[in-house]
């Protein structure tokens, strides 16, 4: 059975509702679930994105993991495809874009969480962004909690917020060299920044030999324009943020 419970405060972690033209709806951010009821093993949430702009816009979705229980998976459906679990953003293909004329909302987007009956906290980003300018870009941060006792879940937002890792680029936009800032709680020797070009290609990367402090990344052969760079433990990506190149 899939339920989404409101949390009575409305708490936002970072992300924002609106990007100019981009909205998402009445967005729920905690999710809970009982790990010892066999029918609650797949939480969900479902949102409309609206576009408020003047002229259509296609709508690629792509998740973030700020943190994620062990043993539990992800996945979202957008448009006409449910994404196989882990992955990590939507198709850019023509049959994949959402198209979403002025003034009107797309209702596909379903995230889906499994805990498999594994207890604890997880805190996922979903974003939507313009397939024409990526910096045009609505997220919001959700919570599945799965715990015998919903009101336990109240306390974990909190909790989860402060056990995320959390790494940063500057300057953003970049021409030359930049700095990485990072701290990674759950760090280990396989953890890296990984630099993607928009179609998931990798430019470049840097290993992260510790779990926290600054490190630097080399642009310049990057030509112009947004990529994304992501955190990445154990070969999974923890979170991803966008980076524009302009020399």
């Amino acid at each position: 059975m899939k339920k989404n419970l409101l949390f009575i405060a409305a708490i936002f972690l970072g992300a924002s509702l609106f990007a100019q033209n981009l909205e998402i709806i009445e967005p729920t951010n905690l999710v809970t679930g009982d790990p010892t009821v066999t029918e609650d093993n797949t939480i969900a949430v479902y949102w409309d994105v609206q576009n408020n702009g003047d002229t259509p816009v296609q709508v690629r979705c792509r998740r973030e993991i700020l943190v994620l229980q062990d043993g539990a998976r992800e996945r979202f459906c957008w448009g006409p495809l449910c994404y196989d679990w882990g992955t990590e953003m939507s198709l850019a293909n023509g049959a994949s874009l959402v198209n979403i004329p002025s003034g009107e909302f797309n209702s596909t987007f379903v995230g889906d969480y499994q805990h498999q009956g594994n207890p604890g906290t997880s805190l996922i980003r979903y974003c939507f962004f313009n397939n024409q300018d990526p910096t045009e870009e609505v997220c919001f941060d959700v919570t599945y909690c799965v715990d015998e006792n919903s009101q336990n879940c109240a306390v974990s937002v909190e909790q989860v917020s402060n056990e995320s890792a959390s790494f940063q680029i500057s300057p953003n936009p970049v021409a030359n060299t930049a700095r990485i800032d990072f701290n990674v709680p759950n760090w280990t020797p396989n953890s890296k920044v990984v630099v993607y070009n928009m179609v998931g290609e990798v430019m470049t990367e840097v290993v992260l030999t510790r779990n926290h402090g600054a490190a630097q990344i080399d642009a310049s052969e990057l030509a112009n324009g947004v990529y994304f760079y992501a955190l990445v433990v154990n070969e999974q990506v923890l979170s991803t943020k966008k980076l524009v190149v302009s020399k």
